[in-house]
């Protein structure tokens, strides 16, 4: 069952330009583009058109893409049904992740995974990253997607993928709003925090990386914030800084997708990891590297900006290099 051509639409659609779609796809820019001239032609209708993003679906474009990813849903259904009849199907994976931000990227790896892995039968498992590496040391996952601010893991490895600066979060109604910026601007920098020990801060529950690294904050300028929440829900955390109840440490991309909230750096910048976790002890098998290979480049796609940085350690840098050269390894 060929679905290439309808890879290529998604893929034109994802990297919103025909020359990174080609450089991914492994095609010239030229072949891809006599291919989308094709397919328009058959369609009736241009499926893109360009502004300042890039190339963006139409309305005729949408309707393909729907169509191409149902299609791509039912190659992976049937060769599944396939495999089960004739008794190939792998017992699977149970991939453990965080509610919010590991949700984001494993309902977009899920549907690219099980396109070339029909056969093997993903399993989710969610809950916050402490319960997380509690579930992976006790064997009921096999891998998971979180953060990490601490490499000094006995039991679990952590696979690094990117660094993303931590920032202070405050509302565009603050009275520090003045001094501080949007996230775009790297500038604004609070050099000391007794500037705000008496203003409200929520943070994060105790366990989870980003509060490892506020105490650590804290601790380095020599204050006791006055804490009125805690909570390890990061968009209810974003949610009251932006309606200026208090302050507070986040991700900067949660800072991106607020137009409300502006930001300070801290003096150094202060870093979160995000990647995966497996036992030390466990031997990758291939489409757990795949796995991980497309967990990273998912990410990518839809988190890199100013503050959020590619980093990966030399294991994913080994993984990246098995796998670059295409995603047809079933």
């Amino acid at each position: 069952m060929n679905i290439r051509p309808y890879q290529y639409i998604r893929a034109i659609y994802e990297e919103g330009s025909l020359l990174a779609a080609a450089s991914r796809l492994g095609i010239s820019q030229p072949a891809l583009s006599h291919f989308l001239s094709s397919v328009e032609a058959e369609a009736g209708q241009r499926l893109f058109e360009r502004n300042n993003r890039g190339l963006v679906p139409t309305g005729a474009g949408w309707i393909y893409i729907r169509a191409a990813d149902e299609i791509e849903r039912v190659k992976a259904q049937t060769y599944g049904n396939i495999r089960r009849l004739s008794g190939e199907v792998n017992k699977g994976l149970i991939i453990g992740s965080t509610p919010h931000r590991g949700i984001e990227i494993y309902s977009g790896l899920y549907k690219i995974f099980t396109a070339i892995y029909p056969q093997i039968q993903l399993t989710l498992r969610e809950a916050y990253m402490s319960r997380l590496l509690d579930m992976l040391k006790d064997g009921k996952i096999d891998l998971m997607l979180g953060s990490s601010s601490d490499f000094r893991q006995k039991e679990c490895r952590f696979l690094r993928f990117f660094r993303e600066e931590v920032v202070l979060a405050i509302s565009e109604k603050h009275p520090l709003a003045e001094k501080a910026g949007r996230p775009q601007d790297l500038r604004p920098v609070l050099e000391d925090l007794r500037e705000v020990e008496d203003v409200p801060f929520v943070i994060s529950g105790q366990g989870s990386a980003i509060r490892r690294i506020s105490d650590s904050v804290f601790e380095a300028h020599g204050i006791s914030p006055t804490v009125i929440f805690e909570t390890d829900n990061i968009p209810l955390r974003s949610g009251m800084i932006s309606s200026n109840q208090c302050i507070g440490f986040l991700p900067a991309t949660y800072v991106y997708r607020d137009t409300s909230l502006r930001c300070f750096s801290m003096s150094p910048k202060v870093y979160i990891y995000s990647g995966m976790y497996h036992l030390n002890e466990k031997s990758l098998n291939r489409y757990e590297r795949h796995l991980i290979y497309l967990a990273y480049q998912y990410s990518k796609s839809i988190r890199l900006n100013e503050r959020f940085l590619d980093y990966p350690d030399p294991a994913v840098l080994d993984i990246i290099k098995e796998f670059s050269g295409g995603e047809d390894g079933a």
